[in-house]
């Protein structure tokens, strides 16, 4: 059998967080097949601190942009220098219903980490 491959749902509202960044991110690429879902892209440290256990936060939304499921994953990384980029990525299985996704960070104990967005 010849694995299905299906739309991959389109990044939306991906927005900078502002001057104070803690993260930035160098790109997002979803991927879709057999009713799974892989969302990949790297990050990088930009803080003046290591981070230790960042959390990839993937939100799943409909073609209303209402949320409709939340997977996460640690980087590859588990110690994040500064100035260093880890890798990620979140896989999932999802329903037709989704066609859009937004990326977040956060710590393992939940605070959120402020972003932003780097355009090659």
């Amino acid at each position: 059998l010849v694995p299905k491959r299906q739309a991959a749902p389109v990044a939306r509202h991906l927005q900078s967080s502002g001057g104070n960044a803690v993260l930035a991110l160098h790109g997002t690429l979803a991927t879709g097949r057999n009713g799974f879902l892989a969302v990949v892209g790297e990050v990088e440290n930009t803080s003046s601190s290591s981070l230790d256990n960042v959390e990839t936060v993937v939100e799943l939304l409909d073609s209303e942009d209402r949320l409709v499921q939340v997977e996460s994953a640690l980087l590859e990384l588990q110690n994040l220098n500064v100035g260093d980029r880890s890798p990620f990525s979140v896989h999932c299985r999802v329903d037709s219903g989704v066609t859009g996704y937004r990326v977040r960070f956060r710590t393992l104990l939940g605070r959120a980490l402020s972003l932003r967005i780097v355009t090659p």
